[in-house]
């Protein structure tokens, strides 16, 4: 189906940015038969979520960040810089990435 209107307008809905589709399907009236192929493609979405995880390099800038914000010695809270690391082990476990520090 062919984008009707707006910024894609004469795009394939296929063809979309995954966060002009989630922008459509939670800010717009849409009728049949765009909104079915916007559902269709949210759904679709939910099986490539893999490919839109963040880049390794943006998890670990994002890390170090949070890591110096919150560490007890920088004036941090031991119980946050806990949760961050653990947050972080899981991600890396979950991606099966090989995150260095």
């Amino acid at each position: 189906m062919i984008m009707p209107f707006g910024k894609y307008s004469g795009v394939d809905v296929d063809d979309l940015p995954d966060s002009y589709v989630r922008w459509l399907w939670n800010n717009v009236a849409l009728r049949e038969p765009l909104r079915s192929a916007i559902e269709w493609r949210l759904d679709n979405m939910q099986d490539r979520r893999h490919e839109t995880l963040p880049s390794v390099n943006l998890v670990k800038t994002v890390y170090r960040e949070l890591s110096m914000k919150w560490h007890p010695d920088h004036g941090g809270h031991t119980m946050a810089q806990q949760a961050i690391n653990e947050f972080y082990e899981r991600l890396k476990q979950e991606r099966g990435t090989d995150y260095e520090r």
